[in-house]
C-alpha cells in the first residue's frame, strides 16, 4: 500500500484536497482563513514531507514505524 493510501486510511486528508474542497482550490483564501501569508501555504504544499489535515490540524507524517 502506498504512503498516501495509508494516510487516507488513517483519516488524513491532503492539504491540497482540503483546500480544493473547502476553499475552491484558492490558496489565498485558505491562507486568510488560518491567518498566514499565502507563500507559507505554498511552502506547505511543496514540502518534501506532505502536509495533511486531520481533526482541524495541519500535520506531517515523520516516518512509518511498521
Amino acid at each position: 500500500m502506498k504512503h498516501s493510501e495509508k494516510c487516507k486510511e488513517a483519516g488524513l486528508k491532503s492539504l491540497a484536497d482540503y483546500i480544493e474542497e473547502k476553499h475552491g482550490g484558492n490558496n489565498a483564501a485558505f491562507a486568510r482563513s488560518i491567518d498566514v501569508e499565502r507563500h507559507q501555504v505554498q511552502q506547505y504544499l511543496s514540502a518534501k514531507k506532505p502536509v495533511y489535515v486531520c481533526a482541524g490540524k495541519l500535520v506531517q507524517v515523520i516516518r512509518d514505524i511498521e
